[in-house]
């Protein structure tokens, strides 16, 4: 529920679905990719492949970058971190 709310406040142009969206303030919350996994209930391989995709989307090939790149663009923000 917090993350829908967390989601809606994003810019109008978030590329990001929701359980993408979940990863990248996972990983901003410096969470391991199993500690991810385990909250998303799913395995570390799929976190692994949905942030290549997360990187494909923005433009950035590690999670740095990624992070940078959606506060850039807005997706992450004050109000939604």
């Amino acid at each position: 529920m917090v993350f829908e709310l967390l989601y809606k406040m994003c810019c109008r142009k978030n590329p990001l679905d929701i359980t993408e969206f979940k990863i990248v303030l996972y990983t901003l919350w410096d969470y391991s990719n199993k500690k991810i996994a385990d909250k998303l209930c799913m395995s570390e391989d799929n976190v692994e492949t949905l942030l290549r995709g997360i990187y494909k989307k923005l433009g950035v090939d590690r999670k740095p970058g990624m992070i940078g790149e959606c506060f850039k663009r807005g997706i992450l923000n004050m109000n939604n971190c």
